[in-house]
């Protein structure tokens, strides 16, 4: 029996993947003896479906952290416009700790992330302003 390149993905050996996974529900034992490959390989191909899949479904947070995306999730927010209006509007803010807000999780860090992937470029932590110390500051004697 001839060994096939299982690292040769073209769109069909990958759509193929994905049907046995999800539709047939096969094991990757069963995948790898169709695909003639390993149990590891057939594995591997189905995760690389997988994110061919979410890259042409048009996710608009693909290229986010695990985290960022939970917390666009649970604050339900699902475009780039919402993601844009709740930053302006201070509902996406570090800071913000008030009753609407109930994600955990949403620092500077992924602020930031968030407003790199809007291009909105990065914002500053209050805490990072600039320190000037007490001999340079304007005092009466």
């Amino acid at each position: 029996m001839k060994k096939r390149n299982w690292k040769r993905a073209t769109k069909e050996r990958l759509d193929r993947v994905l049907t046995m996974r999800e539709v047939e529900r096969r094991t990757y034992g069963e995948i790898a003896k169709e695909l003639v490959c390993t149990r590891q390989n057939a594995q591997l191909l189905y995760r690389k479906a997988l994110s061919e899949r979410g890259r042409n479904q048009g996710d608009p947070f693909f290229s986010l952290s695990v985290r960022a995306s939970n917390v666009l999730n649970r604050e339900n927010i699902r475009t780039l416009k919402d993601a844009e209006t709740a930053i302006k509007s201070g509902l996406l803010h570090p800071q913000n700790y008030g009753p609407g807000f109930n994600s955990r999780n949403y620092g500077w860090k992924t602020h930031n992330e968030i407003r790199t992937l809007l291009g909105m470029g990065k914002e500053a932590p209050s805490w990072t302003r600039r320190y000037i110390p007490i001999s340079q500051s304007t005092t009466t004697k």
